[in-house]
């Protein structure tokens, strides 16, 4: 009899941690979900397409229509209390964009529009308390609030971007990420002065998180996630290369988080993205994840998709960790870059063999070799140190490896 006990429980252990669980919810809808927002664990808000809002009171187990008679796509919602919330919708007609945001004062049930915008897109909304809000979207636009999103004013465009994502731990440090060709946005004054700060990829930023003062990170459209420890100074690559768009992220503390992605992508790490999980066998294309802890989260996306789980999603389909991506060659910008003396070359070979990466100025010549020799299939770094006699320039550094190669460009400022 204790036996059968010991076994039984060990059967329940198993299939409740060891196998994943994201469950999914009975949305009532088939419209494709962009953005989810949850106060608890109980009340949570999930809309996307053609005006659909939802809204549930018991933690995804039903859920009620809340959606508005309209033809914008709403591509971020947001609340800062149980009754006051925004979001931000989107609409084409031919070449034309049209843009609004709208707000209510009731838990969803009634909605106004705030504003409504011409030739730009909106894309997403964040507030950092009750008052103090920002907006942002194409053609470089940042709008921003200080009177609890009843007036906004135009802070951009600082240059014509694409900005997909925001981010603010208070008002006094906003983020934002998107199309901005190897920089993120920072402002410690709600936008009187911009910094541009640099990370190791050109590709978009589709989400930022920071879970502290010093620990942050983002995800980008490549399927390459970036971290930084000093309060998004420096920042580097991390080894979770997916071959999908990642489009959200989700950290409950310096060590656990979620990045969700387009082909049913569910990656988990539990070590801040030392070694990766997939947790997903779902095809959906996910837009948007929220945890409340590191236990219970919803995920939404393509055709009305909800899925939650109670475990933090179990374990993985499959323990593959970070060779789970690992089927691509991909050659990573320098960082930093612009550099002096020294800077970092990061690539991503899915075969053992010789790999060699050489220097190039603008007229091709090969002016020495950074990197030479037989590496196991993997992620590899490489740390360059400038010969002194170099003048200051853009070169160009190429990976080799077999058939294979790519060049990406640096400059070195003496």
């Amino acid at each position: 009899m204790k036996t059968l006990i010991l076994s039984t429980l060990l059967c329940l252990f198993i299939s409740t941690e060891l196998f994943p669980q994201w469950i999914q919810q009975n949305s009532g809808t088939t419209k494709r979900l962009l953005s989810c927002f949850f106060l608890d664990a109980n009340i949570g808000w999930a809309a996307g397409d053609q005006g659909t809002i939802l809204k549930t009171y018991d933690g995804g187990n039903n859920w009620f229509s809340q959606s508005i008679p309209s033809d914008y796509n709403i591509h971020s919602i947001v609340f800062t209390d149980s009754l006051s919330g925004f979001a931000v919708s989107y609409k084409f007609v031919g070449s034309d964009r049209y843009s609004q945001i709208i707000k209510t004062t009731n838990g969803g049930a009634n909605w106004s529009v705030i504003n409504q915008y011409q030739d730009f897109v909106l894309t997403s909304i964040n507030f950092a308390d009750s008052g103090n809000g920002i907006a942002v979207g194409s053609d470089g636009v940042i709008l921003i609030t200080t009177d609890k999103g009843n007036t906004w004013y135009f802070n951009g465009p600082l240059f014509a971007a694409w900005y997909t994502s925001t981010f603010s731990k208070s008002k006094n440090l906003f983020w934002i990420g998107g199309n901005t060709y190897g920089y993120l946005l920072r402002t410690t004054d709600l936008g009187s002065r911009w910094s541009y700060i640099a990370i190791p990829i050109e590709t978009p930023i589709n989400s930022i998180q920071f879970t502290d003062f010093f620990n942050g990170w983002a995800c980008s459209e490549s399927g390459i996630v970036i971290k930084s420890i000093n309060s998004g100074l420096d920042w580097e690559v991390l080894n979770l290369t997916a071959s999908v768009t990642l489009n959200d992220l989700y950290f409950c503390d310096k060590d656990k988080g979620w990045v969700i992605g387009s082909a049913g992508k569910i990656f988990y790490t539990p070590n801040s993205g030392s070694s990766w999980n997939n947790q997903s066998s779902y095809t959906n294309d996910f837009y948007c994840i929220h945890m409340y802890d590191s236990l219970t989260g919803w995920v939404v996306g393509s055709g009305g998709i909800i899925l939650k789980t109670t475990n933090g999603g179990g374990g993985a389909t499959n323990v593959e960790d970070q060779s789970l991506e690992l089927n691509n060659f991909y050659l990573y910008q320098n960082y930093p870059n612009p550099f002096n003396p020294t800077t970092k070359i990061s690539w991503q070979s899915p075969v053992s063999g010789w790999q060699t990466i050489k220097l190039y100025d603008l007229m091709g010549r090969e002016i020495e070799t950074i990197s030479d020799g037989y590496f196991e299939a993997g992620t590899h770094s490489s740390l360059y140190i400038v010969n002194s006699s170099l003048p200051s320039g853009v070169y160009y550094y190429r990976l080799t490896v077999g058939s294979y190669s790519a060049t990406k460009k640096m400059v070195y400022i003496k």
